[in-house]
């Protein structure tokens, strides 16, 4: 049994009649409840559902309950809390599962209430992978496991937005008339980001008040202004290690350098003040040591983000995030390539400046096999992930079938294994790599010759490394990588690196040993 659907019996704290109306929908007397998908047990939920959106309006997970709780001044839509597995009626019996919780953050301009779609589909997408998981699992495809999670979705209205507004001019660019655009924008996005925070420190006390649920896992997305602030909390709050940032961007330095030409202000007093740059120096999440291999340095270490973004946004232009996210690191390289599992760059072609549906089911999926791989599941595990893992299943599957082929049937099909094996184990990469002799001694003169794009040696440790094949691969870049070819790059490499990528990743590029180390 994997993540339960049930519903929830105790009742949560109820809210202030002020919190009632919601984010962005003001209600001056209390509505009735909203029925949710599932059977109702324990009759009726406080905090008050606001009824005054019918379900029929969604798309997705439109019967899933909403809850609004106001925590110290600050109201929340609470998604899916009669949803929760019920708690046991006996104190004797096991504890109900714990809870993960997705905090979305909306765009610049919108408000909790706009973008609820988006948080319905979050929740609907991540149950409908629950679910097939729990199939997989009853029809025996992957391991049983007594590991549940069960998951919640909440949104809340940025600073100036929805029922905070106090100043529409501030949601405003330059263009439209607000010169205070660069201070309003960036202070939106720092606020998004410190609610956030706030929402994880305060959310489990209000909710669970008898304790009787724990909160283990906190998750962070957001929509443009919101997915600017998605990286701020990423970078900032440990304790949400999960992110999907929706066309957003981590630099504002750069955001800003491009805005003020395209708008003809100047990138300066009284525009851009230099205090605010000096502010965005100290916090900005593209300041911080994020293509560091250090973890106590890199803030992003251990993160695993999905970055979705669109290829044909004239608003956040790619190349805006290009240079951050060619060289972010979250994790140990893995592989020949240097990939890191724990991020996922998508630029969707064909969108712009928008969140699609596709690009919420993606993000679903992410969040989902995030979460079930932290629970100790593998939501993947009944089928090969790549063509190495495959060449065994392949095997069982053509020795399965000796059996009721024929002979020529069966030698095609020990042919189509040998043939894998040998695109696997006999590339160009690893031929050429295999024309150096192991043990083969280079000296300095020889050393200098390969600091190219067409040939890049480089050293580390008095190993000599043979990189031409990895610099598009570089999670570092290419021109930091060149940079160090052709001498003794053992210090760049520790400050970087650790041990692991030694034995993992560049032993594979390893062609000899450097016998002039002590010149260097």
């Amino acid at each position: 049994m994997v993540l339960g659907f049930g519903k929830k019996k105790s009742k949560v704290l109820k809210a202030s009649s002020s919190a009632a109306a919601g984010p962005s929908t003001p209600v001056s007397n209390p509505l009735p409840e909203r029925g949710s998908s599932r059977p109702v047990n324990g009759g009726a939920q406080d905090p008050q559902e606001d009824a005054s959106i019918p379900p029929t309006r969604f798309k997705y997970g439109a019967e899933i309950s909403k809850a609004v709780v106001d925590i110290a001044g600050l109201p929340v839509n609470v998604f899916g809390l009669d949803e929760l597995t019920p708690a046991p009626a006996r104190a004797s019996a096991p504890p109900p599962p714990p809870v993960c919780v997705v905090i979305h953050m909306h765009g610049r301009g919108g408000s909790a209430d706009t973008e609820e779609k988006i948080a319905r589909q979050l929740y609907d997408r991540i149950s409908r992978d629950k679910a097939a998981y729990r199939s997989q699992e009853n029809a025996g495809l992957v391991a049983t496991s007594s590991v549940q999670r069960d998951h919640l979705v909440v949104t809340f209205d940025a600073r100036n937005h929805g029922q905070r507004t106090t100043n529409p001019t501030g949601q405003k660019a330059w263009k439209q008339g607000n010169t205070r655009h660069a201070m309003d924008l960036y202070g939106m996005i720092v606020g998004d980001a410190r609610d956030a925070s706030f929402i994880v420190d305060f959310l489990a006390s209000y909710i669970f008040p008898q304790d009787d649920r724990t909160v283990v896992e906190w998750v962070i997305t957001g929509k443009s202004l919101g997915g600017h602030a998605t990286w701020h909390v990423l970078a900032d709050d440990a304790r949400i290690k999960i992110g999907v940032p929706f066309i957003g961007m981590p630099d504002y330095s750069r955001l800003l350098a491009s805005r003020t030409r395209t708008s003809f202000v100047t990138n300066g007093p009284p525009y851009v003040p230099a205090s605010l740059k000096a502010l965005v120096e100290k916090i900005d999440p593209a300041r911080t040591a994020y293509d560091s291999f250090d973890p106590r340095r890199n803030p992003f270490w251990g993160k695993k983000i999905c970055v979705l973004s669109g290829a044909n946004d004239k608003l956040v232009h790619w190349d805006w995030n290009e240079d951050f996210l060619k060289a972010l690191v979250v994790g140990e390289p893995t592989g020949s390539r240097g990939e890191m599992p724990g991020l996922k760059i998508h630029r969707r072609p064909g969108v712009g400046h928008e969140v699609t549906e596709e690009m919420v089911e993606e993000a679903g999926e992410w969040i989902w096999s995030r979460l079930s791989a932290h629970a100790g599941l593998d939501p993947h595990n009944a089928r090969p992930r790549n063509t190495a893992s495959a060449l065994p299943y392949l095997l069982s599957i053509s020795i399965g079938t000796t059996t009721i082929i024929s002979l020529n049937r069966l030698r095609l099909a020990f042919g189509i294994v040998i043939f894998c094996i040998l695109i696997l184990h006999f590339n160009p990469i690893h031929h050429t790599r295999q024309l150096y002799i192991m043990g083969k001694q280079v000296d300095l003169n020889e050393l200098k010759n390969h600091k190219s794009e067409d040939s890049a040696w480089v050293v580390v440790e008095g190993k000599v490394y043979d990189v031409t094949g990895f610099l598009d691969d570089h999670p570092g870049g290419k021109k930091i990588l060149l940079k160090n070819c052709g001498k003794d790059a053992t210090e760049a490499f520790w400050t970087y690196h650790g041990e692991k990528i030694l034995e993992k990743v560049a032993k594979e590029y390893e062609i000899g040993e450097f016998k002039d180390s002590a010149k260097l």
